[in-house]
């Protein structure tokens, strides 16, 4: 069975990027992500309407983080010190060694091979200082570019779930994304 300790928390660096735990100032930011109807598009939750809405959000993350269950970076310029995303493993699942990736990213930022280069530096340390052996990517069909970013590290897509998921009257199609240890040795 997979064994992960999140404590003390691991922080991660990029070439222009930290990776760190949340802080109580990342509330703006979150509810910024979460209210953003550009943002939210692909991600089946209720848009937030105020920063109470994404404080059951916050527990779930130290929740998560503190049982080892999931763990959620927010991804911080090394430069200006501006929390632009976030990106995690949200579901792990101890009993297959199998980690479920997130992300997302304020749209001010898109289009400058952030979310590429965090999702190397989060793949890095899945498969070099834990036992994860495979992590999945569940994406809307029609969100373009976050196939492309999975794609562009790696990720093979395995599976096109039909009406598999139901959400505000509609049944949802998703492809599913994954990365095996063996494969990210060979990159």
């Amino acid at each position: 069975m997979l064994s992960l300790q999140f404590s003390p928390f691991p922080v991660l660096e990029s070439e222009r990027f930290m990776y760190r735990a949340f802080k109580n100032e990342d509330i703006d930011t979150l509810f910024e992500l979460r209210a953003n109807p550009e943002v939210m598009k692909y991600i089946a939750r209720p848009i937030a309407k105020t920063t109470d809405d994404v404080l059951p959000v916050v527990q779930m993350m130290k929740d998560n983080v503190l049982h080892n269950k999931g763990i959620p970076w927010f991804i911080e310029d090394k430069i200006t010190n501006e929390t632009v995303g976030q990106i995690g493993f949200h579901k792990i699942d101890v009993d297959n060694y199998r980690a479920e990736i997130g992300y997302y990213l304020l749209p001010q930022h898109n289009g400058k091979g952030i979310m590429t280069e965090a999702i190397y530096t989060v793949l890095n340390y899945a498969f070099t200082q834990t036992q994860i052996n495979s992590i999945e990517a569940k994406v809307a069909p029609e969100n373009v570019a976050s196939s492309k970013v999975l794609l562009k590290n790696n990720f093979v897509l395995e599976g096109n779930f039909r009406e598999d998921f139901f959400y505000e009257g509609k049944f949802l199609h998703t492809y599913v994304y994954v990365l095996l240890k063996s494969d990210w040795q060979k990159t």
